[in-house]
């Protein structure tokens, strides 16, 4: 439970290079100020490079107001973040080192209040560097700006099987070299996605 205030507060931080954690069915509550992003249930400082499971997180919850779920700057690999619940927050997961290698898979992304508008939004789920990123089997809906924004390294970004319906917008990639692997996700409708040139008539 972090507190709110001026000061940046971490509920549970992993800064050695060599550890392993699971963290499994506990309960995060970040009580942030508006926009003091800094707040964070879980951080890693030093980067894990145990290459299979280095940290595990399972059917865990983190409520809001505000701060960042998962934040990663340091390119951790070996990451599992599955089953869980994010709600209220100003970023679920956020994910900025080019050596990150993680899997999001299975969670439920709600409300989050995230701040920018058109398509300097931040998204529930923001990658801004990684090597290799998996985001599969998560339902992610009713948040405000993008559902997931992948601001580089896209082609090392794989975003499938996920139902992405009800955010303010839809999922945004702005590498301006790489695309963005995204197929098979459910939008809310069967008419897809809205693109401008390639899908003018989607939801």
């Amino acid at each position: 439970d972090t507190t709110s205030g001026t000061v940046a507060d971490v509920g549970v931080k992993l800064a050695a290079a060599g550890a392993t954690a699971k963290i499994t069915s506990v309960t995060f509550k970040i009580d942030s100020d508006a926009g003091l992003v800094g707040d964070k249930a879980i951080q890693t400082t030093v980067a894990l490079t145990t290459a299979t499971n280095s940290l595990v997180v399972a059917t865990s919850t983190f409520t809001g107001p505000y701060g960042i779920g998962y934040s990663d700057a340091v390119g951790s690999i070996g990451v599992v973040i599955k089953t869980s619940t994010f709600d209220q927050l100003e970023k679920a997961i956020d994910i900025d080192a080019a050596a990150s290698k993680a899997t999001i898979q299975g969670n439920t992304i709600t409300n989050s209040v995230l701040s920018g508008t058109g398509n300097a939004a931040m998204g529930a789920i923001t990658i801004d560097n990684n090597d290799t990123i998996t985001v599969e089997g998560n339902t992610i809906k009713g948040n405000k700006g993008f559902s997931i924004k992948v601001t580089a390294d896209a082609d090392n970004v794989t975003v499938s099987g996920n139902s992405l319906s009800g955010n303010t917008l839809g999922l945004r990639n702005t590498d301006s070299v790489n695309n963005l692997n995204a197929k098979l996700n459910w939008w809310g409708s069967s008419t897809g996605p809205t693109h401008a040139t390639a899908n003018s008539a989607g939801t």
